[in-house]
């Protein structure tokens, strides 16, 4: 028979650990409260903060109305699916904070008179709550940051080091060490409790010797070492604990990092985005369509293996060239569409090839077609820059007037593109005309009446090998912004000639 025992009567809040004249107060323990109070531990509450360096069109973000029953903005119709799970503020800001990429020290904090000689930032956000409930967790918080810089900061105003590199994070939560590793680092943990309680019998004698200034400096000090201390307790438990089990392969050290931010919209110039159409990341594995018949344009749902092999890696889908067949690799998703907004991430991948192609100018492209799969517009990416194309077509005639069956280059600019990079291609077709932009800069503009026409049919394209990974398409809606936000690209796109 199993006796359960209740405590009929729980320990006072007010319970103090007394030891040589010395008071230290208790957190809540179980024991404080009543028997019937107590249940199964719930899940650790967990907090995800980020900041997006370069900001958000504000219009584009908050909705007008407030309640719960506001409309969808361009941005927020990312996350249409979960609205019922979160809630958009605004009018928050750090007015004191000051302007500038320096004021990414107080976005956590809203220290003031950030980028001045005068700056003293103190304890962010993320380190003020993991001091309440990091202990929950084997780790109390992780920082993340796609460049140097760190937006985690001590309560003293000491920057916290932020990890760059995804697969040491990723060994960090889910790669168990060996038995010898384990000991090592129990060794390491001990030695640093040694540390610590060889310098406390000294403290008491050194606070009473300082001055009013000198003491509030050191109780900053033996703030931070007992915060240490804590830690130190914290690890000691969970290094004796087995990590999570993941599916996922680690990654070897220097293999090309993932995008460490998910993914975000770009701001568009032509446009304003509608109804979202397609959205794949490629993370997922995919189903290819098959043929069902001799026919060559028959067949069913999905993703057509046009030419090439594909296949998907590093978190996004590879085409590489089969030069013996043909001399690029094209990927076909059928989707009815006429004004449209396109976003990708695009790499060029160095893969070397057995048997390269003759012509081995290395590019990658985005091909805009007709429901029948003739070519229409294209946005191609090759090393040291992009632009935009109207593809050759063969006898296609736009309001009564044959079109010129050769391609012709509409607009193309420099950019700094190298094999293994990421880079954000956002592609705008409304009318007639096409704009694209490389990671939310270097518009490139291109009108042709072949534009303006249905399409049924884009695809991914490259001569050589290139990877692709979140695709979003969206319905293009007017942009109010458009003739100025025009005038000002053909204005740069004149002083550039």
């Amino acid at each position: 028979m199993k006796i359960m025992a209740l405590n009929p009567r729980p320990l006072s809040r007010r319970t103090f650990l007394r030891a040589a004249g010395v008071g230290l107060s208790l957190p809540l323990l179980d024991a404080m409260l009543p028997a019937c109070a107590r249940g199964a531990a719930a899940p650790p509450r967990r907090m995800v903060l980020i900041n997006k360096a370069l900001g958000l069109h504000a219009a584009d973000f908050f909705p007008q109305k407030s309640g719960r029953a506001f409309e969808l903005t361009p941005y927020l119709r990312e996350f249409a699916e979960f609205r019922g799970d979160f809630t958009v503020f605004s009018g928050l800001s750090h007015p004191g904070a000051g302007g500038g990429h320096s004021t990414e020290a107080s976005f956590l904090t809203a220290a003031p008179h950030s980028g001045t000689a005068a700056f003293r930032n103190t304890i962010s956000l993320d380190q003020f709550v993991a001091g309440h409930i990091g202990a929950q967790t084997r780790h109390p918080f992780l920082a993340f940051a796609s460049h140097n810089g760190s937006l985690s900061w001590t309560r003293n105003g000491v920057q916290v080091p932020a990890d760059k590199d995804p697969a040491t994070v990723f060994r960090r939560l889910f790669i168990a060490g060996t038995p010898e590793e384990i000991r090592e680092q129990e060794r390491q943990l001990r030695d640093g409790h040694s540390i610590l309680d060889s310098v406390r019998a000294e403290t008491a004698a050194l606070q009473r010797r300082a001055g009013a200034g000198d003491r509030d400096r050191l109780d900053q000090y033996f703030t931070a070492v007992r915060e240490v201390e804590g830690r130190l307790k914290n690890a000691e438990a969970w290094s004796r604990l087995p990590k999570p089990k993941t599916q996922a392969p680690p990654r070897a050290a220097g293999q090309q990092q993932q995008q460490t931010m998910p993914p975000s919209s770009v701001k568009t110039l032509m446009t304003t985005r509608g109804k979202l159409l397609l959205t794949e990341d490629f993370a997922k594995p995919i189903t290819f369509a098959q043929r069902t018949s001799r026919d060559p344009e028959t067949w069913t749902a999905g993703w057509r293996v046009k030419n090439g092999a594909w296949t998907q890696v590093d978190g996004g889908i590879r085409g590489v060239v089969l030069p013996r067949i043909y001399p690029a690799a094209t990927l076909h998703f059928p989707l009815a569409y006429q004004d449209v907004v396109i976003q990708v991430d695009v790499r060029l991948d160095d893969i070397p090839l057995a048997d390269p192609p003759k012509n081995d100018n290395q590019s990658a492209g985005i091909v805009l077609r007709e429901a029948d799969a003739s070519h229409i517009a294209s946005v191609r990416v090759r090393q040291g820059g992009f632009s935009v194309k109207k593809e050759p077509t063969k006898g296609r005639t736009v309001n009564g007037t044959l079109v010129d069956d050769k391609e012709v280059i509409l607009g193309k600019r420099d950019a700094a593109i190298e094999p293994g990079e990421w880079h954000t291609v956002l592609i705008e077709v409304r009318g007639e005309e096409m704009l694209a932009t490389l990671d939310g800069q270097n518009p490139v503009l291109g009108a042709h009446p072949l534009i303006g026409i249905a399409k049924g049919v884009f695809n991914f394209g490259t001569t050589r090998s290139a990877s692709f990974r979140n695709l979003r398409v969206w319905d293009a809606l007017p942009n109010a912004d458009w003739q100025k936000n025009k005038s000002a690209i053909t204005r740069n796109a004149t002083s550039r000639e």
